[in-house]
């Protein structure tokens, strides 16, 4: 399989438990370090779930201590000043039991 058909395959997961449980194996495959990381932006069922962070490692042993966060999206790259980047001072809360 070419890089054309494998960017093409990854552009269409919509499934957004699925990309981010590919996204954390690809990450843990890639680096040592990211074998540490829980992923507490997916819940036993394979959904996401409202998190801070989608993936988080603390490294043992790390002079100065430090972490790895992960954020992982579908979102477009147009809409990604919205989801990140966005004033969290304007958010409006959601009322409970709405979705």
């Amino acid at each position: 399989m070419g890089t054309g058909e494998t960017i093409r395959l990854l552009a269409g997961i919509t499934d957004e438990g699925l990309f981010e449980r590919l996204a954390t194996a690809v990450l843990r495959r890639a680096d040592p370090l990211y074998a540490l990381v829980s992923h507490p932006g997916v819940n036993a069922e394979g959904k996401t779930v409202k998190s801070p962070v989608d993936g988080i490692a603390f490294v043992p042993g790390a002079v100065p201590p430090h972490t790895i966060v992960i954020h992982h999206t579908i979102t477009v790259g147009k809409d990604l000043d919205g989801k990140w980047l966005h004033d969290p001072a304007t958010v409006k809360v959601r009322a409970k039991g709405v979705t």
